[in-house]
């Protein structure tokens, strides 16, 4: 939206978090050896155990998911998948979207549109 205005929007924490990831990556290097690679496309999206750590909301130290709001909510949604961590980190704030999104997570035919995308 604001581009439509000529102004430039940057995403300065994006920058800092990729800072960071390239930061790690090269401690995690120098303590396993010149001989260990790791490429980041190459972490997987659906490890179970990163996953479990979500579902139990044992998330103290990842940004957006630390706090004990979200952590409740990811204990009560117990994200299977990527997508369920993406939207629950897109509807941060929103504990009504939150609770919504998880009681509609196995009934999706229950929902009804508020715009009209249905037709």
């Amino acid at each position: 939206m604001i581009e439509s205005t000529g102004l430039i929007k940057m995403d300065f924490l994006g920058l800092a978090t990729l800072s960071i990831i390239d930061d790690t990556l090269k401690i995690i290097k120098r303590r396993l050896g010149e001989g260990f690679e790791l490429e980041i496309k190459e972490i997987p999206l659906d490890d179970p155990l990163t996953l479990e750590l979500f579902q139990l909301g044992n998330t103290i130290g990842v940004f957006q998911f630390e706090s004990e709001g979200m952590r409740g909510h990811l204990k009560n949604l117990k994200p299977g998948n990527i997508e369920d961590i993406i939207a629950m980190n897109a509807l941060s704030g929103r504990d009504r979207w939150i609770t919504l999104m998880n009681s509609l997570r196995g009934s999706p035919a229950d929902f009804k549109w508020c715009t009209p995308m249905n037709g």
